[in-house]
């Protein structure tokens, strides 16, 4: 049986052509989308989006790679500050490439590139092998193609990241915000991102009477994370707006854990958390080892802690990754319009990090 809705607001799960693809239609008054509804499967109707197929092939060719060298091909189709877009997600060998794709225009929006990075270096940013800031800003300034006198908000900075010494150069252009890691020996693109602001309009003040305020907003996050106050450090909390809504961002650490959250800034509300436990295993590279727990046990570790059965688990994906050299299985699902995030230690099956983003 076939039925149409026009929709306000709705997160609903497809399964298409054998696959499951996880649209998350957050649908805004005055774009009045069509979905279609056929034996509880629904379909995004409007003929003027691009589609799956010509969205992969614009991401393709802006990296320059072929479509026969891509693994790990996901796209999903989602709506960001009600502006349509298709984000396509793959690899080529050890690069990691993450699109956001206009669905309307076929327009790149947003762009990430991470390469697995092996170099390991001394800790001095004085080394004469470096190439130095004034290199690395026209590194990243020539692989974004524009001049350096077009850039504001430049910001330069050296560091390390799993051993390898870089430069991270973050930068402006109008409305566009571009950041940059370059190798600090070689002048190597390593990894970058491109973001550009998507048109919303909301207030920008926390000073709102009706905002519960930044002492409410701690004790709200400390609250949920059942620790005291006086036990945390490193205690920041900003006020933001995210997809319109006004939200305290409350960061803190207890002893080696780092937490953050995102508080609705009028109702006190946990909109989102994140807990990250340091890692210290090192561990060999094969996810076959005998002594990793498997898919199985790490999906019904996230489960358990998330207090939920996997038969109510939607979009279920597990991979199985290293990070600073520990071995983890990554979980990932949905519940309703909640998403679960999960990195559980391979060999353990300890939780390392969660997060969990209510709609």
């Amino acid at each position: 049986m076939k039925k149409k809705i026009v929709v306000a607001l709705v997160m609903l799960a497809v399964v298409i052509v054998g696959r499951t693809i996880s649209y998350a239609l957050e649908v805004s008054k005055t774009n009045n989308d069509v979905v279609e509804i056929v034996e509880d499967t629904v379909i995004a109707t409007n003929d003027s989006y691009i589609g799956e197929d010509a969205a992969s092939t614009v991401a393709f060719e802006h990296a320059g790679v072929e479509e026969s060298a891509v693994t790990n091909l996901v796209v999903t189709f989602d709506f960001d500050d009600g502006v349509a877009e298709y984000e396509v997600d793959f690899n080529v060998d050890t690069t990691e490439y993450d699109y956001e794709i206009n669905a309307l225009t076929g327009a790149v929006i947003g762009y990430d590139k991470d390469v697995e990075k092996t170099q390991s270096t001394t800790s001095s940013s004085t080394s004469t092998s470096y190439i130095g800031e004034t290199k690395a800003k026209a590194a990243a300034f020539t692989h974004a193609n524009i001049n350096e006198s077009d850039a504001s908000n430049v910001v330069v900075t050296f560091d390390f990241d799993d051993g390898v010494a870089e430069y991270e150069v973050d930068f402006n252009v109008a409305t566009t915000e571009y950041d940059y890691e370059i190798n600090a020996l070689t002048g190597a693109v390593i990894g970058y991102d491109k973001d550009v602001e998507k048109t919303q309009s909301t207030t920008s003040s926390s000073t709102s009477t009706s905002y519960i305020g930044e002492t409410k907003a701690k004790a709200a996050a400390f609250t949920h994370a059942n620790i005291n106050e006086s036990d945390a450090s490193n205690v920041v909390v900003t006020f933001d707006f995210d997809d319109g809504v006004a939200e305290y961002e409350v960061d803190f650490n207890v002893d080696t854990t780092e937490y953050d959250y995102e508080i609705n800034a009028l109702t006190g509300a946990v909109i989102g958390y994140d807990k990250d436990v340091e890692k210290t295993q090192s561990t060999t590279s094969s996810s076959t080892s005998t002594s990793y727990i498997g898919e199985t046990k790490a999906k019904a570790a996230a489960f358990t802690h998330a207090n939920i059965n996997e038969s109510d688990a939607s979009n279920v994906v597990v991979t199985f990754d290293f990070d600073d050299g520990v071995a983890e299985y990554e979980v990932d699902f949905n519940v309703d319009t909640t998403e679960y995030d999960y990195e559980i230690n391979a060999l353990t099956g300890a939780i390392y990090e969660f997060s969990v983003e209510r709609d």
